[in-house]
């Protein structure tokens, strides 16, 4: 889909150095994550990522076509930034499916209204292990 090529060409962007300041102190994060969840229309929860290791950097919202589409970015302990996008579809749900776009992986999965792109320069198994935490939180 077109949204996931401009998401991985933004992405493609990052370098350690964007995400480089602090990590949010708790009250920031909640509130970011409360835009998120408002916008998308379900409580989206933040997990912490620890095998292997990233920390979560800030949640945003963006917009494609005038839909909200909202991004988490996550810094790992060794390599570029990583980002988890959702936006909200109408369209069936689907396990995840795996591809590469703009020189990124790319995990995309739908779930209960709302699709999952997971995208950075992230291999096989680092991607496999976030994905299986981030469902699992989210049950998505």
């Amino acid at each position: 889909a077109r949204w996931v090529d401009d998401i991985a060409a933004y992405q493609a962007l990052y370098t350690r150095e964007t995400l480089s300041l602090g990590n949010p102190d708790a009250v920031r994060r909640e509130r970011q994550m409360a835009r998120v969840s408002k916008a998308l229309g379900a409580r989206i929860e933040v997990p912490e990522l620890v095998s292997p290791r990233a920390d979560f950097k800030y949640a945003r919202m963006y917009a494609i076509d005038g839909q909200p589409l909202a991004q988490i970015a996550y810094l790992p302990e060794r390599g570029e930034p990583f980002s988890l996008c959702m936006m909200k579809t109408p369209v069936a749900d689907h396990e995840p499916r795996f591809s590469t776009a703009r020189g990124m992986s790319l995990a995309t999965w739908r779930h209960h209204g709302i699709a999952y792109v997971l995208v950075g320069a992230v291999g096989r198994k680092d991607m496999d292990s976030y994905i299986r935490t981030f469902r699992s939180r989210q049950g998505a």
